[in-house]
């Protein structure tokens, strides 16, 4: 069977969308609005991308192996361009919202000396549970892929 792009098509077109929630999910006081989109993203893009680029080619369920193919690079195009947005605008959150409580701290305005400490350690913590975040992520958006395109071409089997 004729390889084509399809995955990397929907896998960008789909992760440009996760993206875009992923982007304002990450800014306070409008994540509250993407939330139940946040929530069930790894399900929704990663089976959405898979689907979508199952159903660009046909894809039958009497030849798996393509499907799964499809669905995985699918949703793993997905997911890396989901997680990349995401843990770069934790990161940045982090590290406005560390150094400004480090320098309301320092100048003297709030808090005392260990409220500067823990604003600096916050953004270590926050750059490695980004970059786990990023890595289950990819990971998920993989799998969930893979079920999309096997749900669509498990539907379009009957279909001659």
């Amino acid at each position: 069977m004729d390889t084509k792009k399809s995955y990397f098509k929907w896998g960008l077109i789909v992760g440009g969308i996760g993206a875009a929630v992923a982007f304002i999910g990450s800014i306070p006081f409008l994540s509250c609005l993407v939330l139940p989109i946040t929530c069930c993203g790894f399900f929704l893009f990663g089976g959405a991308s898979g689907y979508m680029a199952a159903k660009e080619d046909n894809l039958k369920s009497d030849n798996m192996g393509e499907v799964v193919k499809i669905g995985a690079f699918s949703g793993l195009v997905t997911g890396t361009i989901r997680g990349l947005v995401s843990m770069i605008m934790s990161i940045l959150v982090a590290v406005i919202f560390g150094t400004a409580v480090a320098f309301t701290t320092i100048s003297g305005l709030e808090g005392d000396s260990s409220d500067a400490v823990a604003g600096t350690i916050n953004i270590g913590f926050q750059i490695i549970a980004a970059l786990i975040s990023l890595v289950i992520t990819i990971g998920l958006d993989g799998v969930f892929g893979i079920i999309g395109a096997i749900i669509f071409a498990a539907m379009n089997n009957d279909k001659k």
